[in-house]
């Protein structure tokens, strides 16, 4: 399992690195379950927009999305993370909310072991 992590400012830029980083045959051929991690709800106007955008780039490269939305709750995020990195899941995308950020990361580098 990999796993990015960046902040609200940098999903414009995350989006940009996620199309260059698929259009490496390599990537793409192993990269096919997405979880995204939102701080918010599905109705949020800014992450509905972040959403469905990186929903129709995964889906013009073959990959499938799967968001999880925290609905305000770091404590969801956190566990909804824990879960997914013990799931089949290729690439995990989560921002940082609420100083989450440093135990998403020692979750996702277990992960990896």
């Amino acid at each position: 399992m990999k796993w990015l992590f960046i902040d609200r400012l940098q999903y414009f830029w995350c989006l940009i690195f996620l199309v260059a980083w698929t259009s490496s045959r390599s990537f793409a051929d192993d990269v096919k379950h997405i979880g995204l991690f939102v701080a918010h709800d599905k109705h949020h106007a800014y992450w509905s927009d972040v959403v469905a955008l990186m929903d129709e780039a995964c889906e013009k490269f073959g990959m499938e999305l799967k968001p999880f939305y925290a609905e305000g709750n770091h404590f969801r995020m956190v566990e909804q993370f824990k879960a997914a990195s013990k799931s089949d899941f290729d690439l995990l995308v989560a921002t940082e909310f609420k100083k989450t950020g440093i135990k998403l990361i020692q979750i996702a580098e277990k992960a990896r072991k």
